[in-house]
């Protein structure tokens, strides 16, 4: 039953991208729960639409177990284009990770929360999915610390190389974080 609703939601979304003149549709998260859905469904249906995605890593052990990145070279359905990596909460739910207490204190992780313990270990793990394995990366970051710990890690990574990468999502972030970022991609 399920299967059969979501095959209905999706050739309704597919038929309202077509009528609107879409022929390319990009996810920035696509995780296994999706690719079950997606697979089946694109296994029995000829689609209009190009779909790609960023391949979501939930676990770290999934960003260091990635293949290296190889650019698409011919027409597929479904392809990944980036690799998203989600830092930190969401800013209204409290845990969007800030380098202050929030003033409303939730009863754990007063200052939010960040995915990656300990902090100095980001980096690395940013550097090793952009230089070593060459996935251009989408990065959730909400929190100012958050963000300002993300701009450092691509500081580093950029250092080694060059290549089209985000912060997305991003809703607070301090003045000296985005004038240090700007300073990044300028060079």
């Amino acid at each position: 039953m399920a299967n059969n609703n979501m095959n209905k939601n999706l050739d309704a979304f597919f038929a309202e991208a077509n009528s609107r003149g879409v022929t390319s549709m990009y996810d920035a998260i696509l995780n296994p729960e999706y690719l079950c859905y997606l697979d089946q469904y694109l296994s029995s249906k000829n689609l209009t639409v190009r779909l790609g995605g960023a391949r979501y890593c939930e676990k770290i052990t999934e960003l260091t177990d990635l293949p290296p990145y190889e650019a698409t070279e011919k027409y597929s359905d479904l392809y990944f284009g980036h690799v998203k990596v989600v830092s930190d909460g969401s800013n209204q739910g409290l845990t969007g990770y800030q380098s202050q207490d929030y003033a409303c204190l939730p009863e754990t992780y007063k200052s939010g929360i960040f995915d990656f313990y300990p902090e100095d270990t980001y980096p690395a793990l940013i550097k090793s999915i952009m230089i070593d394995k060459g996935w251009p990366i989408m990065i959730h970051a909400n929190g100012d610390k958050a963000v300002s710990l993300t701009i450092d890690a691509y500081r580093e990574a950029l250092k080694l190389y060059v290549e089209r990468h985000s912060v997305i999502e991003s809703s607070i972030a301090r003045y000296s974080a985005l004038v240090s970022s700007s300073m990044i991609w300028r060079n």
